[in-house]
Protein backbone atom coordinates (compact mmCIF):
# COMPACT_ATOMS: atom_id res chain seq x y z
CA UNK A 1 0.00 0.00 0.00
CA UNK A 2 1.60 3.26 -0.79
CA UNK A 3 1.02 6.61 1.13
CA UNK A 4 0.44 9.89 0.62
CA UNK A 5 4.03 11.26 0.03
CA UNK A 6 4.92 8.18 -2.07
CA UNK A 7 2.04 8.45 -4.24
CA UNK A 8 2.71 12.31 -4.71
CA UNK A 9 6.08 11.66 -6.10
CA UNK A 10 5.63 8.55 -8.29
CA UNK A 11 2.53 11.17 -9.96
CA UNK A 12 5.69 13.56 -10.61
CA UNK A 13 7.60 10.84 -11.57
CA UNK A 14 5.40 9.85 -14.34
CA UNK A 15 4.76 13.07 -15.68
CA UNK A 16 8.74 13.86 -15.71
CA UNK A 17 8.90 10.26 -18.16
CA UNK A 18 6.04 11.75 -20.32
CA UNK A 19 8.20 14.55 -21.26
CA UNK A 20 12.22 13.02 -21.22
CA UNK A 21 10.14 10.76 -23.62
CA UNK A 22 8.70 13.20 -25.65
CA UNK A 23 12.51 15.28 -25.57
CA UNK A 24 14.00 11.90 -26.92
CA UNK A 25 11.38 11.69 -29.67
CA UNK A 26 12.16 15.20 -30.71
CA UNK A 27 16.15 14.54 -31.22
CA UNK A 28 15.71 11.77 -32.88
CA UNK A 29 13.49 13.41 -35.52
CA UNK A 30 15.71 16.59 -35.73
CA UNK A 31 18.58 17.27 -37.74
CA UNK A 32 21.87 18.03 -35.64
CA UNK A 33 22.25 21.49 -34.44
CA UNK A 34 21.08 23.93 -31.64
CA UNK A 35 17.85 23.04 -30.91
CA UNK A 36 18.62 19.42 -31.13
CA UNK A 37 21.62 20.25 -28.60
CA UNK A 38 19.31 22.23 -26.04
CA UNK A 39 16.77 19.43 -26.22
CA UNK A 40 19.23 17.20 -25.27
CA UNK A 41 20.26 19.23 -22.31
CA UNK A 42 16.36 19.60 -21.33
CA UNK A 43 16.75 15.11 -21.40
CA UNK A 44 19.38 15.07 -19.19
CA UNK A 45 17.67 17.40 -16.61
CA UNK A 46 14.59 15.15 -16.87
CA UNK A 47 16.19 12.16 -16.25
CA UNK A 48 18.13 13.43 -13.43
CA UNK A 49 14.98 14.34 -11.84
CA UNK A 50 13.79 11.18 -12.18
CA UNK A 51 16.66 9.34 -10.70
CA UNK A 52 16.30 12.05 -7.86
CA UNK A 53 12.62 10.92 -7.20
CA UNK A 54 12.81 7.63 -7.99
CA UNK A 55 15.65 7.54 -5.26
CA UNK A 56 13.54 8.90 -2.44
CA UNK A 57 10.29 6.69 -3.68
CA UNK A 58 13.02 3.47 -3.20
CA UNK A 59 13.84 4.74 0.12
CA UNK A 60 10.50 4.72 0.85
CA UNK A 61 10.44 0.83 0.40
CA UNK A 62 8.45 1.08 -2.98
CA UNK A 63 9.29 0.52 -7.11
CA UNK A 64 9.54 3.86 -8.69
CA UNK A 65 7.14 4.53 -11.53
CA UNK A 66 8.76 3.14 -15.19
CA UNK A 67 5.58 4.35 -17.14
CA UNK A 68 4.32 7.85 -18.49
CA UNK A 69 0.81 8.89 -18.32
CA UNK A 70 -2.28 8.45 -20.96
CA UNK A 71 -2.39 12.18 -20.76
CA UNK A 72 0.98 12.60 -22.10
CA UNK A 73 1.27 9.85 -24.24
CA UNK A 74 -1.54 12.05 -25.96
CA UNK A 75 0.43 14.90 -25.90
CA UNK A 76 3.32 13.41 -27.47
CA UNK A 77 1.38 11.53 -30.18
CA UNK A 78 -0.54 14.95 -30.64
CA UNK A 79 3.27 16.96 -31.22
CA UNK A 80 4.64 14.31 -33.50
CA UNK A 81 1.17 14.52 -35.97
CA UNK A 82 1.70 18.48 -35.54
CA UNK A 83 5.52 18.07 -36.86
CA UNK A 84 4.73 15.83 -39.69
CA UNK A 85 1.96 17.46 -41.23
CA UNK A 86 4.10 21.14 -40.83
CA UNK A 87 6.89 19.26 -42.42
CA UNK A 88 10.78 19.55 -42.13
CA UNK A 89 10.76 23.42 -41.89
CA UNK A 90 8.65 23.69 -39.28
CA UNK A 91 9.81 20.83 -37.19
CA UNK A 92 11.91 22.81 -34.66
CA UNK A 93 9.32 25.43 -34.26
CA UNK A 94 6.35 22.80 -33.22
CA UNK A 95 8.48 20.65 -31.51
CA UNK A 96 9.65 23.57 -29.19
CA UNK A 97 5.74 24.60 -29.00
CA UNK A 98 4.47 21.18 -28.21
CA UNK A 99 7.79 20.82 -25.57
CA UNK A 100 7.16 24.18 -23.32
CA UNK A 101 3.22 22.88 -22.86
CA UNK A 102 4.97 19.79 -21.15
CA UNK A 103 7.34 22.11 -19.34
CA UNK A 104 4.31 23.53 -18.07
CA UNK A 105 2.36 20.59 -16.86
CA UNK A 106 5.72 19.51 -15.16
CA UNK A 107 6.08 23.06 -13.03
CA UNK A 108 2.31 23.15 -12.56
CA UNK A 109 1.98 19.38 -10.77
CA UNK A 110 5.11 20.05 -8.78
CA UNK A 111 3.45 23.50 -7.18
CA UNK A 112 0.54 21.73 -6.78
CA UNK A 113 2.33 19.19 -4.89
CA UNK A 114 4.51 21.55 -3.00
CA UNK A 115 0.73 23.48 -2.21
CA UNK A 116 -0.81 20.01 -0.26
CA UNK A 117 3.14 19.01 0.96
CA UNK A 118 2.68 21.10 4.11
CA UNK A 119 6.21 19.97 5.66
CA UNK A 120 8.16 17.09 5.69
CA UNK A 121 10.83 15.27 3.38
CA UNK A 122 8.48 15.43 0.21
CA UNK A 123 8.30 18.87 0.91
CA UNK A 124 11.97 19.25 0.80
CA UNK A 125 12.72 16.66 -2.41
CA UNK A 126 10.32 18.99 -4.11
CA UNK A 127 11.75 22.64 -3.30
CA UNK A 128 15.29 21.15 -4.14
CA UNK A 129 13.92 20.31 -8.12
CA UNK A 130 11.74 23.35 -8.09
CA UNK A 131 14.74 25.64 -9.57
CA UNK A 132 16.33 23.51 -12.44
CA UNK A 133 13.10 22.76 -12.81
CA UNK A 134 12.08 26.87 -13.77
CA UNK A 135 15.57 27.20 -15.23
CA UNK A 136 14.04 24.49 -17.83
CA UNK A 137 10.64 25.75 -18.46
CA UNK A 138 12.01 29.24 -18.58
CA UNK A 139 14.81 28.07 -21.56
CA UNK A 140 11.74 26.16 -23.56
CA UNK A 141 9.88 29.30 -22.88
CA UNK A 142 12.39 31.66 -24.05
CA UNK A 143 13.09 29.82 -26.95
CA UNK A 144 9.55 29.64 -28.25
CA UNK A 145 8.93 33.52 -28.45
CA UNK A 146 12.72 33.26 -30.34
CA UNK A 147 11.31 30.90 -32.97
CA UNK A 148 8.23 33.16 -33.37
CA UNK A 149 9.73 36.31 -33.79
Amino acid sequence: MTNKPTETLQDLIQIARDSRSFYESAIGKLPDGPIRMQFKRMLDAKTAMIDSLSLHVAARGEQPERTGTLAGGLRKAYGEALAAIGGKDSAASTYTAQLEQTEDRLLHAFEDALATEASGPVRDVLIAQLPKLRDTHEEMRRLKLSQAA
